[in-house]
């Protein structure tokens, strides 16, 4: 009897049937990570913790394809539709439920699941069918997949690279001789732009106090004892300006007002034993004329931290 060579041949258009329980072993491990998704991310946790978490749905899912997709037994392109199926209905189960943890419900953490599990499902078409062109497609689908997940992980990149970039700086937390560190400053009632290595605040409004907020900085200060605000007025009148810092989780904060006349002022602010200065996660800077019809406009050129004997010494050179 004569055999007939199927036009595609099973190894191309099916995966290998899994033989290795540790495979199906590994691939319920999965299941157990599944409450890590019922954490709470509260206001506790610092900015750079909660996208790290956000993240992790992209790692657990790309980890959860590479283990189980390989268990499908059917088709490539069968086996694809039904495991996207399933992850987004078991996604969707997972949002929902959260809510009973105090977690509200983000269609992003299902979009960033079905990137991370079609991940791994191009890993494993790549790495199992022995087609050229099927290759090329998965390789492809895959580099697209991980420019999608790195442009919406891109929140966490920036913090991860500002962290590094203040560590390094320290005691400077900010200084503007990069432009780039506008993007750990958020304002309200304010624009904000680049000035001559400065952060220029032009307020919106008359009435309303400007608002200027300093993210993703390092927390633990505990180093040290004072920090140190330069700001410049650069409007014509005097403006009100007023610099807060402390921990919201515990209900700390300091708060330090002066009237600013128009040019070059120091901000010194005494924390130590004040605040709990290993978690510091609050620095907002407000500002407002003190005319009623005048704007506020102001920059900020540096931000640092200082020892008890430095701000002593820089007085006493002022004095």
């Amino acid at each position: 009897m004569q055999l007939v060579q199927s036009k595609h041949p099973l190894h191309f258009t099916r995966f290998d049937r899994v033989k290795d329980t540790s495979l199906l072993a590994r691939a319920s491990i999965v299941l157990l990570f599944i409450p890590l998704f019922f954490i709470d991310l509260g206001a506790k946790h610092s900015p750079i913790t909660v996208e790290f978490f956000e993240a992790c749905h992209c790692i657990f899912f790309f980890l959860a394809g590479l283990l189980t997709f390989p268990l499908i037994k059917l088709p490539a392109k069968q086996g694809v539709v039904w495991a996207v199926s399933a992850v987004f209905f078991l996604s969707l189960i997972i949002e929902t439920t959260q809510e009973w943890v105090g977690r509200s419900f983000q269609w992003a953490d299902i979009y960033r699941n079905l990137l991370g599990f079609c991940m791994g499902a191009c890993v494993i078409i790549f790495s199992k069918t022995p087609n050229s062109a099927r290759k090329i497609k998965a390789a492809i689908c895959f580099c697209i997949l991980l420019s999608l997940a790195l442009f919406e992980r891109s929140p966490l990149i920036t913090q991860i690279a500002s962290q590094l970039y203040m560590r390094t700086n320290l005691p400077i937390l900010v200084d503007f001789e990069h432009e780039f560190e506008l993007l750990n400053w958020s304002a309200k009632n304010a624009t904000l732009s680049y000035s001559e290595d400065a952060l220029f605040i032009d307020a919106k409004s008359s009435k309303k106090m400007a608002k200027v907020s300093f993210k993703h900085f390092p927390q633990d200060w505990s180093e040290f004892e004072d920090v140190v605000v330069r700001v410049e007025n650069v409007g014509k009148g005097p403006i009100k300006v007023k610099l807060v810092i402390g921990n919201t989780e515990q209900g700390d904060k300091l708060t330090k007002e002066m009237i600013a006349s128009p040019g070059l002022h120091l901000i010194n602010m005494h924390y130590h034993k004040r605040v709990e200065a290993s978690d510091i996660n609050r620095f907002t800077l407000f500002a407002k004329s003190t005319a009623s019809r005048d704007m506020a406009q102001l920059k900020l050129h540096s931000v640092y931290l200082e020892q008890a004997n430095q701000a002593n010494n820089r007085v006493s050179e002022d004095m």
